[in-house]
């Protein structure tokens, strides 16, 4: 069993038993049994084979990534309202969204830059300009941004190797509109109508439930993962 020793300290507590909280997951991989947005309640025995990596968070906000081969219980002594809209939020998103785990999530910046490989509403902040994002790519990409409610455009050039992109000064950004963003090789293709939220880019389970809460699915799954993953080591 690959456990830390912190660990092995939790699992012996809870072998002792003190009461322990539930924990919602954020991602599984290799793991079928648990799929995102189940909720587990505190002391449930998980059992992961080698090769399987499960991403929960608690109560407390704290993520943390369990390996394969494991067996033990997950859970710990923790309080807030978060974790039934955090199910939601990924279940809606298991649902309703045609990949969440290319593009949302993967990328280190998080929520605030739009992934130009998924169509949907997105939410910005008020009074800033969103950037784009794209796995890095080999060559340069000719695009053009389009506001399809004005018919304003702009072209550009995203830079081989780059992952994030600068939303073009020459076009106003304009909440409420409809844009499209797409290139000429076909690797980029967006379509999306742009919604204004104070909360976007924040990482906290607030900032997601308000992402939700505006229909902006694609982002709500993407501040999830981000704090599962910035939200700690988990307990220990």
């Amino acid at each position: 069993m690959k456990a830390t020793a912190g660990w092995v300290a939790v699992v012996l507590a809870l072998a002792a038993g003190p009461v322990a909280a539930d924990v919602v997951v954020v991602e599984a991989k290799n793991a079928p049994t648990y799929r995102p947005g189940t909720i587990l309640a505190g002391g449930t025995i998980v059992t992961l084979k080698t090769g399987a990596h499960l991403t929960v968070i608690d109560q407390s906000n704290r993520g943390w990534t369990i390996t394969g081969p494991w067996q033990a219980p997950v859970g710990d002594p923790g309080g807030g309202p978060w974790l039934e809209k955090i199910a939601e939020i990924l279940l809606s998103g298991r649902r309703d969204l045609p990949d969440t785990s290319r593009g949302g999530g993967d990328h280190p910046e998080g929520p605030a830059l739009l992934d130009v490989g998924l169509s949907g509403t997105r939410c910005a902040a008020p009074g800033g300009s969103p950037g784009f994002w794209r796995p890095a790519a080999k060559a340069d990409a000719a695009f053009v941004l389009v506001d399809l409610d004005t018919n304003g455009r702009v072209r550009g050039l995203w830079p081989a190797g780059a992952e994030s992109l600068a939303w073009p000064a020459d076009l106003a950004v304009s909440f409420e509109h409809e844009y499209q963003i797409l290139s000429v090789d076909g690797g980029i293709d967006s379509r999306f109508r742009l919604r204004e939220d104070p909360g976007t880019g924040d990482i906290t389970p607030a900032a997601a439930a308000g992402l939700h809460d505006r229909g902006c699915l694609i982002q709500a799954v993407t501040t999830v993962k981000t704090l599962a993953k910035r939200g700690g080591e988990g307990p220990h």
